[in-house]
């Protein structure tokens, strides 16, 4: 299995706990890091739009390597999640 969290600096409220979107997006890193997920670099549209925005993502030991490949090639994309 294949999870991916995106995060969205618009969406935070890193004014109002007094900490820059930078901030705030090492604070996802390190919560997901902690569960195994890893940061990735996307063409994604609304990820890479920001460079506050972050994609991380864990990939499960019985993922197949195709599959897994397939997934890591669609991140460099422009396209990256249209047709997954």
């Amino acid at each position: 299995m294949i999870f991916f969290a995106i995060g969205l600096s618009w969406h935070w409220d890193a004014e109002g706990l007094g900490i820059s979107t930078f901030r705030y997006r090492e604070l996802i890193k390190h919560l997901f890091g902690t569960q195994g997920f890893i940061e990735y670099s996307t063409t994604e549209p609304n990820v890479s739009m920001e460079l506050a925005n972050v994609l991380v993502a864990r990939i499960g030991d019985r993922v197949d390597q195709r599959v897994s490949s397939q997934f890591l090639n669609r991140l460099i994309r422009s396209t990256a999640f249209t047709s997954f």
